[in-house]
């Protein structure tokens, strides 16, 4: 029986939650605000987000804010296995944290020089500011 999985998540900038999802591949529908399940139950969230390459076993993801954090909310029986679904959140967890960091560099003056994913799949990024 299929039935929603709530993750809870440290991502407190709506912002930079919709930039990570735009990079890794999906489209924030503005418009709606309600997920549904399988046996078309509805869950109310802040924001929903579909993969732009979505085939019928690939799950609509939201976002509800707890006060403190989003936490993602999406129907796991709708994604391909708990490895894809795994993976995918390591994802956003690792691009959102760039993306944090790339913000908060920014705004202290300094620039993005390279960006680059290792072997091992973290990222190596350099940043630079001129005096």
């Amino acid at each position: 029986m299929s039935h929603f999985s709530k993750i809870d998540t440290s991502i407190q900038n709506i912002s930079l939650l919709k930039k990570t999802l735009v990079d890794l591949g999906f489209d924030c529908l503005n418009t709606s605000k309600y997920l549904t399940d399988s046996n078309g139950l509805t869950h109310s969230v802040s924001l929903v987000a579909k993969p732009l390459s979505r085939s019928e076993n690939e799950s609509l993801i939201g976002f509800h804010w707890n006060g403190q954090e989003y936490s993602l909310i999406t129907d796991l029986d709708f994604w391909q296995s708990r490895n894809h679904f795994d993976f995918f959140l390591e994802k956003l967890k690792q691009n959102y944290s760039m993306n944090i960091i790339l913000d908060q560099t920014t705004n202290e003056g300094f620039q993005k020089v390279n960006h680059e994913i290792l072997v091992d799949g973290s990222i190596k990024l350099t940043v630079q500011r001129w005096i």
